[in-house]
């Protein structure tokens, strides 16, 4: 085998500037998910089964199981095919997590569903609905996490700063999860986007300088050194994007073609993960000017609501920013400065709030007319973009202090609407976000 070709590390998507929120309140430091035990997830249904309909819905609790495992086992479990599973959103893997997902019948009964048989899972209910649970479909998730390595006389700091952003809202920042186990999707997406495929499959299949041995190292290697074969049969089976593009680059494809042997859903990820990456920076800089909870002039303005459809951003100018009903509501959290998720149906902001978002996707080595071609070539692969608000609402927040086999712990319980990141909301108290420690356990999770 040739000497193994080794990648420098991604960019961070994470390392944001150290702005916090909350720059005056003490972090509390720790760490998250030392045990899958210590985050615990419950979904917040958009609406409740009907009780009759050809869907059979079942909640299971489940541990150590991402929302992607879980689907293969369902389709394994009542023989049908996986995308014939509804849910609503995705699950971390390292938790405890509730999520209700949807079989159609005849294969989905009720009586199956409650036969579900693994040591990971729970059945908490089943009932029948007449439509397909959607991604999309959820009004927001309760989250209890207990925070490791910190002593339980932290809860009243953690309490103080949790309250705060319940007043404020929590910035609505991109985590973790949303870059993948190897914190490289954006790298990735792109160069999708810019047009370089071979550039991305390099960023999907070789070793990176210095990353850890993980369970692929072994395939990686065997890229770096241009054994495809034996690359697709060293990957895990989990990896089905590293294994389709090594069976491709094994028959001879071109990057072009082999990049067309993935799943689309996954294709779509990697861009997506790029539109995130730049929204986080401009929602970065927000934040280190205290701003992210405020309307500028030229900003498109959302509103904050169950329902996601049918929001039409509301253009700020200087007519709208001396409405003084318009900043009580602001004020409440119920109205929100947006960022972006460049792409072709993108509303774009105005005057220097515009030039500021421009300027975050150039520093990533994109500009607009980069994604409109993107989707013009490959309609489907890309979210055709939109306006994400840069805060969300935290409710329901709780802190107590204790200590159990484990140790001591701060348990911080709270809820957020569909789409926001709770490692996000923990980052602003525990430390800076970007911080390793704060990290620690989420990275070891990812790995």
């Amino acid at each position: 085998m040739a000497e193994p070709r080794r990648l420098d590390p991604p960019s961070d998507p994470l390392a944001v500037s150290g702005a916090r929120v909350l720059p005056s309140a003490p972090a509390i430091g720790g760490r998250l998910k030392d045990r899958a035990e210590d985050f615990f997830v419950e979904e917040i249904p958009l609406f409740e089964p009907s009780g009759s309909g050809p869907h059979v819905f079942v909640c299971l609790e489940k541990i150590n199981l991402s929302t992607s495992e879980t689907l293969d086992l369902l389709a394994r479990h009542f023989g049908v095919a996986r995308g014939d599973i509804g849910y609503a959103g995705m699950k971390d893997k390292r938790a405890v997590t509730r999520q209700t997902f949807s079989v159609p019948l005849p294969l989905g009964d009720p009586e199956r569903a409650r036969a579900i048989r693994d040591d990971r899972i729970r059945v908490m209910w089943v009932d029948r609905h007449e439509e397909k649970l959607r991604r999309g479909q959820l009004a927001g998730n309760r989250f209890a996490i207990r925070v490791r390595g910190v002593d339980a006389s932290a809860a009243p700091r953690a309490l103080k700063a949790l309250r705060e952003l319940e007043r404020r809202g929590a910035p609505n920042r991109f985590g973790p999860q949303r870059f993948g186990a190897r914190g490289n999707n954006h790298e990735v997406g792109r160069r999708l986007l810019a047009g370089d495929v071979a550039g991305a499959i390099e960023h999907v299949l070789l070793p990176y300088e210095g990353a850890p041995e993980l369970a692929d190292h072994e395939a990686r290697l065997r890229c770096a050194a241009g054994d495809w074969k034996g690359a697709s049969r060293a990957f895990p089976r989990a990896s089905r994007a590293e294994r389709r593009l090594c069976e491709a680059l094994a028959e001879g494809a071109s990057p072009e073609e082999a990049i067309d042997w993935v799943d689309e859903t996954q294709r779509r990820f990697w861009a997506s993960a790029a539109q995130s990456a730049a929204f986080n920076l401009v929602l970065d800089e927000r934040v280190r000017d205290q701003t992210f909870d405020e309307l500028l002039e030229g900003d498109l303005a959302l509103r904050h609501a169950r329902e996601r459809s049918g929001r039409e951003p509301i253009a700020v100018d200087a007519e709208v920013l001396a409405d003084p009903g318009l900043r009580e509501r602001v004020a409440r959290v119920d109205l929100s400065p947006s960022g972006p998720m460049w792409g072709p149906e993108m509303a774009r902001a105005g005057g220097a709030v515009g030039e500021r978002e421009r300027a975050a996707l150039a520093s990533l080595g994109l500009a607009p007319e980069d994604l409109d071609r993107y989707d013009a070539l490959h309609g489907g692969d890309l979210i055709r973009g939109a306006r994400r608000e840069l805060r969300v609402p935290v409710s329901e927040a709780t802190v107590e202090g204790g200590v159990d086999e484990q140790g001591p712990y701060v348990l911080c319980a709270f809820a957020l609407p569909s789409g926001a990141f709770a490692t996000v909301v923990m980052d602003e108290i525990m430390s800076a976000p970007g911080n390793d420690a704060a990290r620690a356990g989420e990275r070891e999770a990812r790995a």
